[in-house]
């Protein structure tokens, strides 16, 4: 009797379970799994660990007195996994580093319990237990991270057709063939909406169609999605649009169906409530960002004298703000010619100094914008504020250009913390890298509120430290250049 209410409840959970995973979306089925998966890890490391460190299995006693210090820890060590990037979309070219990312967080979450242990009141000494806590959940969270892989990729893929043509279409159809781990359906064919009536019954008897991904503005639109979805609904085939499914994979929206995104996000913006508690963020930060300037005012004027740098420490230049209206961006001085007033002289070689390297590789030189950010010319959040001359330049190459000054630019943004450059760089360094950026910057103006801004800051915040520690751990061999823009 016992055994068979216990399997029927356990059936009963694991249909429960099934079906909430089932519906929700893939992003947010990802994080519930890599969230729990790491909490068991950290559960069961501080068992491993004082096992290991006792030679013998723990009381309960024993690990509820360590359980509740090492509670907290968990609580830090998770923060950490965040700002590290551990729970960023798991593509291939993710997981080709997430050990690298993994050892970065063990070191700083390590520190980070050290120096808990100090501040809060405690009659413990866990100090080999910790390093044993460390190795612990670092084997865990790899081994989870390769068994949710491993599990995910074993499971039955929906069959999916992508109607449509493209660049969007092809994006779309080469991110799922690349990352067969991570979606829950597989592109088996993508065909054009004039020839899909002709081919769907065919691939239908390959295997059945679950999935219909449609390119709703095809100019063949109008007369194709009619019968595309008379034909999904009597075979069972769930119809999505390619657009929001675009969206939801790459972050940003395909550029070439910017404007009705753009216009149905912005009919039911949440922007109007916002903006006054956006903006007096805004304020706090630049308080605090300009009495931290205040500060490094005299070191950089120092630093400057003893490299045998003349003039001032100020870079300011001219900038696009909200609505294509220009105004003078305020930056520490990182370049070696510059004018009385702060200005570049001519286009000539301008080298970075050794001062400005530094500057730069911690982003102490973006920190003065701030007085631009109390004057209400920048946000601290919004797309990036480009040059006069290469707004101008690009708003003649890219029509959609002007539609990313809708928003206050600001000193991190959206695309500064999702879009990747090549080695080195910091910045777009030609206009297919800047219509990716555009694309990425259109996407937080379409979903322009509190919780993109939210990503933003958490992405931010996890870019310096990176920075930081990178700084740190090769001063030694000279300034490192940053690979991303914050």
């Amino acid at each position: 009797m016992m055994l068979g209410c216990f399997l029927y409840c356990r059936a009963k959970t694991r249909r429960f379970c099934v079906r909430v995973l089932s519906s929700m979306g893939i992003r947010a089925r990802e994080l519930l799994l890599l969230l729990v998966s790491d909490v068991v890890v950290l559960g069961a490391a501080l068992w491993l660990s004082l096992a290991a460190r006792h030679l013998a299995l723990p009381s309960g006693e024993m690990y509820l007195a360590h359980a509740q210090l090492f509670a907290v820890v968990a609580l830090v060590w998770l923060s950490i996994f965040w700002l590290f990037g551990l729970y960023d979309k798991h593509t291939t070219a993710f997981l080709q580093e997430v050990f690298r990312r993994l050892v970065g967080a063990l070191v700083v979450g390590a520190a980070a319990a050290v120096v808990l242990f100090f501040l809060l009141p405690t009659d413990l000494a866990p100090k080999t237990i910790l390093a044993l806590y460390t190795l612990f959940v670092g084997a865990g969270v790899a081994v989870s991270r390769f068994a949710l892989l491993r599990l995910t990729t074993r499971r039955k893929k929906a069959r999916a057709v992508v109607v449509g043509e493209g660049q969007a279409v092809e994006a779309l159809a080469e991110e799922v063939r690349a990352n067969p781990f991570r979606y829950p359906f597989m592109v088996v064919a993508v065909v054009s909406p004039k020839e899909a009536r002709r081919e769907l019954p065919a691939l239908s008897h390959e295997g059945a169609i679950e999935w219909l991904i449609v390119q709703t503005d095809h100019p063949s639109a109008a007369q194709e999605i009619g019968p595309l979805l008379v034909w999904a609904t009597e075979h069972g085939a769930r119809p999505v649009s390619l657009l929001a499914m675009y969206e939801h994979i790459f972050d940003r929206v395909p550029l070439t169906t910017a404007y009705p995104i753009l216009l149905d996000h912005l009919l039911r913006s949440s922007a109007r409530w916002y903006e006054p508690i956006k903006r007096a963020f805004d304020i706090v930060f630049a308080l605090v960002a300009l009495a931290v300037v205040v500060l490094l005012i005299p070191l950089v004027w120092l630093a400057y004298r003893l490299e045998g740098v003349q003039g001032g420490v100020w870079y300011i230049h001219g900038r696009v703000g909200k609505g294509m209206r220009p105004f003078r961006a305020v930056k520490f001085r990182t370049l070696t010619r510059l004018d009385p007033e702060g200005q570049l002289l001519d286009e000539a070689p301008n080298p970075p100094t050794r001062v400005g390297k530094v500057l730069r590789a911690l982003s102490l030189d973006e920190l003065p914008q701030a007085i631009n950010v109390l004057k209400g010319e920048m946000s601290f959040i919004g797309p990036r504020a480009d040059a006069l001359g290469v707004a101008k330049r690009l708003v003649a190459e890219l029509p959609l250009y002007p539609l990313r000054y809708l928003v206050q630019p600001g000193i991190t943004g959206w695309a500064q913390t999702h879009q990747r450059y090549p080695e080195g760089k910091i910045s777009p360094q030609n206009v297919e890298e800047s219509a990716e950026r555009l694309a990425y910057d259109l996407h937080y103006i379409a979903h322009y509120g509190w919780w993109v801004d939210g990503v933003v800051l958490f992405r931010t915040v996890r870019t310096l430290l990176e920075r930081v520690i990178t700084f740190l751990l090769l001063v030694g061999k000279g300034v490192p250049r940053p690979k991303k823009n914050v």
